[in-house]
């Protein structure tokens, strides 16, 4: 490589720079794993589940509660509204 003068041109100097690739004899090592193991708490909506299938058979053995049970539901969804905003 060539010296170069310090003679504020620094922009016509690093376009004279050649760059070589330098060959590796071995490939890069394997990338380490890290595991945890610890509680992550999520949320699983079983009652809504279950709550959803009792329903379901209510109506299919009493068809005239079709009205109580989604009476029941607006007043669910009313409660959890009310609980989200406090």
């Amino acid at each position: 490589m060539r010296a170069f003068a310090s003679s504020g041109n620094t922009a016509a100097a690093a376009s004279n720079v050649r760059y070589q690739a330098v060959p590796i004899d071995s490939p890069p090592p394997p990338q380490e794993q890290v595991t945890e193991r610890h509680y992550v708490p999520f949320e699983v909506d079983s009652f809504r589940q279950a709550r959803d299938w009792a329903a379901e058979q209510v109506v299919r053995k009493y068809p005239g509660a079709t009205d109580i049970v989604a009476f029941e539901d607006k007043l669910i969804e009313q409660y959890l509204a009310g609980k989200r905003k406090s």
